[in-house]
């Protein structure tokens, strides 16, 4: 592939962001693309997730949160706890949250709900606070994980996908509450010891 071409098509999606540190999987052509360097392992587990749901995957209807927060849930995957099991460990983008909700500005917390994930489409995962919408993304899909949950919520969701597009009642089917009353439980694990770890 030609890596000039992606990084034409990455600017203008994410103008705050070098290309060089980026990679893109383009559903289309079924390439991968990734910028060797430091977390080019990382954005390569990222990118190839993205394969396995996207449009010839095992959920070409997923929405966007969905695809990026499983994507970058295993940008650090753990192989040992349990053995044979792969979860992802913490990073970053947990520490994006937490920065965020000690901020003494509420607009900076704001997004940071488990309700507002449901209504993230492509373009919140553009722009200047695509890093927020990543970091809600993957750490909702961690906290689901740590709990057993996000699989059986996957399944749910994808076999449910044309009835409900958002996946907002398949969670509530999984979890037995709504996005909005969960949000709690969340928050306090993402602000707990318990969120640190696989």
């Amino acid at each position: 592939s030609n890596p000039a071409h992606y990084a034409s098509f990455l600017t203008p999606l994410v103008p705050s962001a070098d290309p060089k540190t980026l990679g893109y999987y383009d559903p289309g052509m079924g390439d991968i693309f990734v910028c060797a360097g430091a977390a080019g392992v990382t954005t390569v587990a990222h990118e190839v997730t993205h394969s396995l749901l996207g449009s010839d995957g095992d959920f070409p209807l997923a929405p966007m949160y969905l695809q990026e927060g499983v994507a970058s849930l295993f940008e650090l995957p753990d192989f040992q706890h349990p053995p044979g099991e792969i979860h992802g460990k913490a990073h970053f983008r947990l520490q994006t949250l937490r920065t965020l909700l000690a901020s003494p500005d509420a607009r900076a917390a704001a997004d940071i709900r488990l309700d507002a994930l449901f209504g993230m489409d492509v373009g919140s995962f553009r722009g200047p606070d695509a890093y927020i919408r990543y970091a809600v993304s993957r750490e909702a899909m961690r906290w689901l994980d740590a709990q057993h949950k996000l699989w059986p919520f996957y399944r749910v969701f994808r076999d449910a996908v044309l009835d409900d597009p958002t996946g907002e009642k398949s969670f509530t089917a999984v979890m037995g509450k709504t996005p909005a009353a969960a949000t709690p439980e969340w928050l306090a694990w993402i602000r707990s010891p318990e969120a640190e770890h696989p």
